[in-house]
């Protein structure tokens, strides 16, 4: 609709609300449904419609990727997270299953990884120490939780307000005789930890056929969206 593309109030015709970013995950299982039920028409609408949220989110943040210097040498970089067009904090609803983080590599002149981190490992989990923008959960006995109807509070709420920004710093040991690092940032967004997702579908009511709906026989992996990706070199002495 054009009111929502152009950010103007709607007219009272125009009924349709399409703002689902964070949503794209029912988008993407629902085209899979349908293109097993044979629908192709429906699975492409629905595959449009994904990849419409995806773009929202692409178009949500920004990073800054900027070098910190001691003594004329090279010691951090710093990563600064943007919420620019949200119009609410990032991530947003359940802040405590949602996951929005930071992957960084950082390279020598040559090519040779010297630091990552944020990266996923076999299992579809994050990496310890990965930077993670969103919220831990906790019930009322204080202990840690993530279903939604158990949580009362958050222990930890890091999220990013609209128009602000959060800052994170990486050490980076450059190697002997380098001159010149290479830093690849990328904040990327699911909706959920993979174990999260496992333990959900594991839950489903025994009427309700994964197989049969969506051709599922086991939790596939769950898809990242990288909303922003960012190349940006440095030089090791100022």
């Amino acid at each position: 609709m054009r009111a929502a593309d152009e950010f103007r109030k709607p007219d009272r015709k125009e009924y349709r609300h399409y703002f689902n970013g964070a949503n794209y995950l029912l988008y993407y299982l629902a085209s899979g449904a349908a293109k097993k039920a044979g629908d192709e028409k429906k699975a492409a609408l629905l595959k449009e419609k994904y990849e419409m949220a995806v773009k929202r989110l692409q178009a949500a943040a920004d990073l800054e990727v900027s070098p910190v210097y001691q003594n004329g040498k090279l010691t951090e970089v710093k990563v600064r997270v943007k919420n620019l067009r949200a119009g609410h904090n990032l991530p947003t609803s359940l802040t405590n299953v949602r996951q929005m983080w930071l992957e960084i590599t950082a390279k020598d002149e040559k090519g040779k990884v010297i630091a990552t981190s944020g990266t996923i490992d076999a299992k579809g989990h994050l990496v310890e120490n990965t930077r993670v923008l969103n919220s831990d959960g906790m019930g009322k006995d204080f202990h840690f939780a993530v279903d939604p109807w158990v949580v009362t509070s958050f222990s930890r709420h890091d999220t990013i307000p609209p128009k602000g920004y959060k800052d994170v710093f990486y050490a980076i040991g450059v190697p002997r005789g380098s001159k010149k690092i290479t830093l690849d940032a990328k904040l990327r967004y699911r909706q959920a930890d993979q174990g999260i997702a496992e333990a959900l579908l594991a839950s489903v009511p025994e009427d309700i056929n994964l197989k049969e709906v969506y051709g599922l026989t086991a939790v596939p992996a769950l898809p990242v969206v990288d909303m922003v990706v960012k190349q940006t070199s440095f030089s090791y002495i100022k």
